[in-house]
């Protein structure tokens, strides 16, 4: 997984190697998971469907809180997803208490 940060690092604009880092980062560990995402989403912000994988590795290895964070800082990068607050809205109807009206 080394080389292919360094393959990013070199050419940063190069989405197909960033797409190979996160596919290989989930092979080891959540911590390098977070980190790859998170380099990959402050490149590339707008991506949000890489926003929702990231939120859903987080709820699948690290619970809802953590989810949630990702998908809080997701609509904060990009507002006018509408496909991006779906997936949220989504999430909080599946995984958080909501009051009844």
């Amino acid at each position: 997984m080394g080389r292919q940060w360094t393959v990013v690092q070199v050419n940063p604009d190069d989405f197909a190697a960033w797409e190979l880092l996160l596919r290989q980062s989930e092979a080891h560990g959540q911590s390098n998971v977070r980190l790859a995402f998170d380099s990959f989403l402050e490149k590339f912000p707008l991506c949000f469907g890489y926003w929702k994988k990231y939120a859903d590795s987080e709820l699948r290895n690290e619970g809802p809180e953590k989810a949630e964070e990702v998908f809080e800082r997701a609509v904060v990068a990009i507002h006018n997803s509408i496909d991006l607050w779906n997936h949220y809205c989504q999430f909080k109807i599946d995984n958080c208490r909501i009051r009844k009206l």
